[in-house]
């Protein structure tokens, strides 16, 4: 009787065991919270000699609008500058950009590119301001190539103080 049931408790546990490593396959949806994502090198984007860029060729109805921007092409039809375009090797880098429709007042805080779950989030923080005017922002920031070989997310944070 002993001997049953060290047998008995062995292959429970296998089964136990077996049932749990089968359960694991590594394709569980991944979590959704920032905790889960790592930084990805990026730079602002900016007009060479102080000009300002904007967004052109854009559906001027729609609040918000993304872009990733991966030829020259695409660059030279969606990109504006009061002087010249910025140089962008597309070989190696893509532009991510977008404009924000607010309100009111509103203003460019700070950014943030993040990778998790086989997706780059292209974060933009913006600040609302005391003032009564529609007004809109628009956001450009160079990663690589490879780090954005995924879908690209972005996210539009208005701080309202």
């Amino acid at each position: 009787m002993n001997t049953f049931k060290k047998h008995l408790t062995g292959w429970s546990i296998t089964i136990i065991l077996l049932l749990f490593l089968a359960g694991c396959t590594g394709t569980e949806p991944c979590g959704n919270g920032i905790e889960d994502r790592t930084p990805i090198a990026a730079e602002d984007l900016i007009a060479p000699d102080s000009g300002v860029l904007t967004l052109q060729n854009i559906d001027e109805s729609q609040d918000e609008v993304n872009l990733v921007l991966l030829s020259w092409q695409d660059f030279e039809n969606y990109v504006e500058s009061s002087m010249e375009l910025p140089a962008i090797d597309f070989s190696k880098q893509v532009v991510l950009a977008g404009r924000k429709k607010w309100h009111q007042c509103i203003g460019f805080s700070g950014y943030s590119v993040q990778a998790g779950c086989r997706k780059v989030f292209y974060r933009v923080y913006l600040d609302q301001m005391d003032c009564l005017m529609l007004e809109s922002v628009t956001f450009f920031t160079v990663i690589s190539r490879e780090a954005a070989s995924g879908k690209v997310e972005f996210e539009i944070v208005v701080n309202q103080t």
